[in-house]
């Protein structure tokens, strides 16, 4: 038997050759590797990244005192003039913009219009997470298979 092994992406291809009478047979084995340090990278994945990092670490998680929750909510305001909206947490306040139509995955420019006036760090981290998107194959239903033969 010989095996020969590639990777590409996330995945492993394992091609196994085993000679016989008459023909040579191949079988290929295709492995995902379903590790936690490298997972697969999607926009999805990226985008709950991105407001995860931004609650959690640009606004202060859920510090009602902090300064750029402060800031945060006075300049969301003008996106949402709703009074009950006040008092709801960071996580409802992006709700609301996605719901709105105002936020979606790859597309961020209310959340530069807003972080623009108090945290430029938030927005090149936006910029960079944007950029990274932007890299990324488009995605099927299907999902996506890399093959390597030699």
């Amino acid at each position: 038997m010989y095996e020969r092994s590639s990777s590409c992406n996330d995945h492993e291809t394992v091609i196994s050759t085993f000679p016989t009478r008459h023909k040579t047979k191949y079988i290929l084995t295709l492995t995902l590797s379903l590790s936690r340090s490298h997972p697969p990278r999607t926009k999805e994945s990226l985008h709950r990244h991105l407001m995860t990092t931004l609650i959690d670490r640009f606004l202060d998680g859920s510090k009602r005192e902090g300064h750029n929750f402060i800031a945060w909510k006075t300049h969301f305001k003008r996106y949402c003039s709703m009074p009950a909206q006040d008092e709801k947490g960071l996580r409802s306040d992006f709700s609301f913009l996605e719901r709105r139509g105002l936020l979606s995955v790859g597309q961020y420019s209310i959340l530069n219009k807003i972080f623009q006036k108090f945290d430029p760090r938030a927005v090149s981290f936006i910029n960079k997470v944007s950029e990274e998107m932007a890299a990324l194959p488009s995605e099927n239903k299907t999902g996506q298979f890399c093959f390597s033969f030699v």
